[in-house]
């Protein structure tokens, strides 16, 4: 843990020293190629290749495929604590949790995350604006939606200790960023900096690091760009980070006082032995994808040199050679030769029989890397669903999904980190007070004091997924074990049912038929109420007719 703040030489260093690193390790190369296979690119590095040369590109249905399988999940974040909660303080929080997710795009943002891990090996996310988790500040603010958080990929990132694993146990952390000239000469000038030392902010090229291979270089515009560093380190006080260029810190250190925790957390399909680095799904594939490349355009000149009849005919007896190829010329004939002897002068030599090795071969190629890969037809799902339940395909599913049960492991590990770094942010954000459900404020101490199990539930929402958990509904209400009402509560918004609908139309049905009881209620009120009367009006005939009888006996 540092103690004294280091100088913009100081930093400097320690970034240069994180290129060095991964320029030997062959990161920037091995990204920059698994990212070029990925989209496409794939005869970038072949001498002498026409760039129309053919290739099926099979990394990326299997990256796509995998990426899909990670994400497709509708993600629950609940902290919980064993304790009693009189304030209602973990019910607050996690709907400010919620609140902050749904702000921040994160659903999009994990779509990102995992594509960047998944094709380059590694994917970092920075929160920058911590102050938004200040309770009372309102998440409405564009320009801060944007900016949420930032995705970097693992070229861009340079960790003090490059075998720790966990990004939180790190001595420090540097980010590179790569910015307009202008811009940061403004930060600069807003972080009180003199004109002087701006001067000295000057554009440069990406290659002077070195990090990259010219190729990349040429859509870099070094003379608009500069390149910058986020610089973050612990201390006692909590989280310090400043911004520097080669020979200034434009951006004078700050410190998150209380904060423990990098704003940060990272993801990665799998991690490299003995490394805090993680390992992509596209390197591996990238030999196999060479070669059922070659082989595709080993077939095509193949198909075009052999597989159609060659024309042979006799020069000197032909004065238009040039229009034996033209659809519909007629064949001039010299004078001497008879129109007989065409079929002597001209012919076909038929096209070989082509062995089917080479079809064979890249046939088992393209099936085995994807079966190898995890992604198969059945993973892929290339299942007709005519001819299996929804049940079927999702253990199908579910079966192939056993070799990516790391990849999703990690992805649940990520969402836990982030609800911890958030929940820190919020302690951090919140030095004085803080307001439960239950009570009108609490001082911040009280939530120092949480230690919050994190719960991510994740529930798959693949087609196939979803048709078997409503097929389970179907079955639970044709046996009767639920009601209509229930069957509606438990179904999900992704169940392809109009549950709004039905929702909205059930509860006009119901004040309808509360309307009807009211009325057959007050009819039936207004009918006793008018049997009351015609019995009292009877009990007084009768009355006044026994009266009348008595008086007329009295008078006898």
């Amino acid at each position: 843990m540092s103690t004294y703040e280091q100088t913009a030489e100081m930093i400097w260093n320690k970034y240069q020293r994180g290129l060095e690193q991964g320029r030997i390790s062959g990161r920037y190369n091995n990204a920059e190629e698994c990212w070029r296979f990925y989209e496409g690119d794939q005869w970038a590095r072949i001498k002498n290749a026409d760039g129309n040369l053919p290739f099926y590109n099979i990394v990326q249905p299997v990256v796509d495929y995998k990426k899909a399988r990670v994400c497709m999940n509708n993600k629950t974040i609940t902290l919980s604590i064993k304790e009693r909660d009189p304030h209602g303080l973990m019910d607050a929080i996690n709907e400010q949790l919620k609140e902050a997710w749904e702000f921040g795009g994160m659903d999009d943002r994990c779509w990102e995350m995992v594509e960047e891990a998944m094709v380059g090996g590694d994917a970092f996310i920075y929160f920058p604006h911590g102050s938004l988790f200040a309770q009372g500040e309102k998440l409405c603010r564009c320009n801060e939606r944007r900016q949420f958080s930032q995705i970097f990929d693992g070229c861009r990132v340079f960790l003090g200790d490059e075998e720790e694993p966990n990004l939180q146990n790190q001595p420090y952390i540097i980010v590179e960023e790569r910015k307009l000239l202008d811009q940061v000469r403004d930060e600069a000038r807003q972080n009180g900096i003199s004109e002087d030392e701006i001067g000295n902010i000057t554009a440069d090229n990406r290659s002077d690091a070195e990090i990259t291979t010219d190729d990349a270089l040429k859509n870099d515009h070094g003379d608009q760009y500069c390149t910058t560093v986020l610089y973050f380190e612990r201390v006692d006080e909590g989280i310090r980070y400043c911004r520097a260029v080669k020979d200034l810190i434009y951006q004078p250190y700050q410190v998150i006082n209380g904060l423990q925790y990098y704003p940060m957390a990272s993801y990665s399909v799998r991690r490299k032995k003995g490394s805090a680095r993680g390992l992509g799904e596209v390197l591996r594939m990238i030999p196999n994808q060479i070669e059922i490349n070659k082989t595709l355009v080993r077939r095509s000149d193949a198909v075009r040199r052999l597989a159609y009849p060659k024309m042979v005919y006799s020069k000197a007896f032909i004065s238009n050679v040039g229009d034996l190829d033209t659809p519909g010329a007629a064949i001039e004939l010299n004078d001497d030769v008879n129109v007989d002897d065409v079929f002597k002068k001209v012919g076909y030599i038929q096209a070989p029989q082509a062995s089917g090795e080479a079809t064979a071969l890249e046939g088992e190629l393209m099936t085995n890397t994807k079966e190898l890969a995890g992604a198969g037809d059945s993973a892929l799902g290339n299942i007709n669903p005519e001819q299996a339940s929804g049940t079927a395909i999702a253990a199908v599913q579910d079966q192939a999904d056993i070799p990516l049960n790391r990849a999703m492991a990690a992805f649940q590990k990520m969402v836990e980190e982030i609800a911890i770094l958030w929940f820190h942010l919020i302690i951090a954000y919140n030095p004085i007070e803080y307001h439960g459900t239950k009570t009108e404020k609490v001082a911040s101490d009280e939530l120092k004091k949480l230690c919050p199990k994190v719960d991510v539930t994740v529930s798959p929402t693949l087609p196939d997924t979803v048709l078997a958990r409503i097929n389970n509904l179907y079955n639970l209400l044709g046996e009767g074990h639920i009601t209509f009402e229930e069957f509606i509560e438990l179904a999900e918004d992704d169940s392809n049912l109009p549950l709004q609908k039905i929702k909205a139309m059930r509860e006009e049905r119901a004040k309808e038929e509360g309307l009807q009881r009211m009325q057959i209620m007050e009819q039936q009120a207004d009918d006793i109420e008018r049997e009351m009367q015609e019995t009292q009006l009877s009990a007084q005939m009768t009355e006044n007719e026994a009266g009348g009888m008595f008086a007329g006996l009295m008078g006898g």
